[in-house]
């Protein structure tokens, strides 16, 4: 027996594959090295410590107790080489990575990520509009990084996180009566067009428990297929939409008047999948979303 014996990475590399694929001929081919090779990595490491770590019958191998409890160790080993791989390739993507973002609207994209632009310079964003459900179909097929919605997903591969919050109101073009408003109360809007977003499961139920809570019924509003036309629409003073001061302040036509009496929130929220949650680039672009510096 060797004194105060080493074991290398070699040695553990070959113990792990034989354990994991059952046998020495399958480690072999999954290493891209010869059965030989193999069995001598294991022979030496066994001759060295005076431990049996297999029992041989035939071309099967099985783990004796010593070899399961080194095969949790090298489960453990081998483990932390793979996250330390994904640090290091992380903190490399922060110098020169990039970031596909999907966003519902397009008003969200560049006021939403200009302070992550800022800290980030070399980090190249690339950006898609989409609505919620082709949105969501791109995180999972991991076809974007991360999207930004009015919307939470439900899905259970996908996480949500809210980044931005604001009471409710109501957006109207300047024209508009109400607009000479900064608050109004509910039954101030009954008389008016509403215009709603028709094709989004999820902005539907928030709309509907919008009309719900300010005691209107559905038979009164217009119905568009995406906010960005309920946005024109009401730029065009078609009526008014209960979308976000977010979502709308980019159109000078358009004021949003607090809703006094509800004490219903918007919300923005940043969505990825949950393999990508912990990588240091999105942790990074959910720090500068709310951050308060």
């Amino acid at each position: 027996m060797v004194q105060n014996p080493t074991i290398t990475h070699t040695q553990l590399k070959a113990f792990h594959a034989v354990a994991k694929t059952g046998g020495f001929t399958a480690a072999a081919k999954f290493l891209g090295l010869t059965q030989p090779a193999v069995t001598q990595q294991i022979k030496s490491l066994e001759t060295q410590y005076g431990a049996e770590l297999f029992k041989r019958v035939g071309k099967s191998v099985t783990l004796t107790s010593t070899g399961s409890l080194l095969l949790n160790l090298s489960d453990r080993y081998f483990n932390i080489a793979e996250e330390a791989h994904h640090l290091l390739t992380s903190i490399m993507q922060m110098k020169s990575g990039r970031l596909r973002i999907a966003c519902d609207i397009a008003a969200r994209a560049f006021p939403t990520t200009a302070s992550f632009r800022n800290k980030y310079p070399d980090i190249k964003l690339s950006f898609s509009i989409e609505d919620q459900t082709t949105l969501e179909t791109s995180l999972q097929d991991f076809l974007v990084d991360i999207a930004i919605s009015g919307s939470p997903s439900s899905h259970d591969d996908l996480v949500s996180f809210p980044i931005a919050e604001e009471p409710l109101t109501f957006s109207v073009n300047k024209s508009h009566p109400l607009a000479n408003y900064n608050e109004v109360i509910s039954s101030e809007i009954g008389s008016n067009d509403i215009i709603l977003v028709s094709d989004n499961p999820l902005e539907e139920s928030i709309q509907k428990t919008i009309l719900q809570h300010l005691k209107l019924t559905e038979n009164t509003a217009q119905y568009y297929p995406n906010t960005d036309m309920v946005i024109e629409a009401a730029a065009n003073n078609l009526g008014g939409t209960f979308l976000s001061r977010r979502e709308i302040m980019h159109d000078k036509r358009l004021k949003s008047v607090r809703i006094n009496d509800s004490d219903i929130k918007r919300r923005e929220y940043l969505i990825m999948h949950r393999s990508k949650e912990n990588t240091p680039l999105i942790e990074a672009f959910y720090q500068s979303l709310v951050s308060k510096d």
